[in-house]
């Protein structure tokens, strides 16, 4: 809430946080991962702060997102794998949080990485110093007991 009031973006949390993000990212999947879907489904939640188990919230989504039949798509074990083959990647690549960005191989995460984004974008190099390499390959000294 203070980031988005400093930097004057409309946000309002949902009605519980954690919450099942699955009908959304289905629906954005369903939709074909589009930036006016996924920037609709993103705004629904943490815009106006709606949730996907707000039936009349969740109807008035579906209408302005407009997909054929999204009762059924979205539940249809091609979305569903998709969805399942789309967070296996992320995984895979090192993508753990919100927002994540993988450029050239290289993870970006957090809200606070955008600056560091837009620097590599610019100037790739950056990277290529001998303390960020050195960062990039700290090993770990300590392991969270599951």
């Amino acid at each position: 809430h203070w980031y988005a009031m400093r930097h004057g973006i409309e946000f309002k949390c949902p009605p519980a946080h954690p919450f099942n993000p699955l009908p959304g990212l289905r629906l954005c999947i369903a939709a074909g991962c589009t930036h006016d879907a996924v920037d609709k489904v993103f705004s629904f939640v943490w815009g106006q702060g709606k949730a996907f188990d707000d039936k009349s919230a969740w109807e008035q989504l579906l209408a302005d997102i407009e997909v054929d039949d999204p009762e059924t798509k979205l539940v249809s074990p091609e979305v569903k794998d998709t969805l399942r083959t789309n967070t296996e990647a992320a995984t895979a690549r090192g993508v753990f949080g919100v927002p994540g960005y993988v450029i050239d191989d290289r993870v970006f995460w957090g809200v606070d990485s955008l600056p560091m984004v837009i620097d590599y974008l610019n100037d790739p190099s950056i990277m290529e110093s001998d303390e960020m390499k050195r960062i990039g390959n700290l090993p770990a000294s300590a392991a969270r007991k599951i």
